[in-house]
């Protein structure tokens, strides 16, 4: 399964294959230009169960933030990565720690 779309336009599948994948990040990523918002990368990780459950510990905190899964699927390579606006990198960085030790 890969990365959900961060903006609401819906123009690719959520099964992706190896042609549209780098159109799909492409498009990923001018979506996160769009919304002037300068995103941090606070975590990243190979597991998407540690992924989720840091994800909770953002949401339990109302720190906005988005997961993008690079992963490719069904070999479990790849990162995980989490990322926050930057104004709220600093608390992001130390929820993270705290529940990563």
């Amino acid at each position: 399964m890969g990365a959900k779309p961060y903006c609401t336009e819906k123009r690719y599948s959520t099964r992706l294959n190896r042609k549209t994948t780098l159109r799909y990040y492409h498009h990923l990523a001018s979506c996160l230009l769009v919304t002037k918002i300068n995103w941090t990368k606070v975590f990243s990780t190979n597991q998407s169960y540690l992924a989720e459950i840091i994800g909770g510990v953002l949401t339990e905190n109302e720190i906005p933030h988005t997961i993008i899964n690079k992963q490719i699927s069904g070999y479990g390579l790849g990162e995980i990565e989490i990322y926050v606006p930057e104004t709220e990198a600093l608390q992001a960085y130390y929820l993270v720690n705290l529940n990563n030790s």
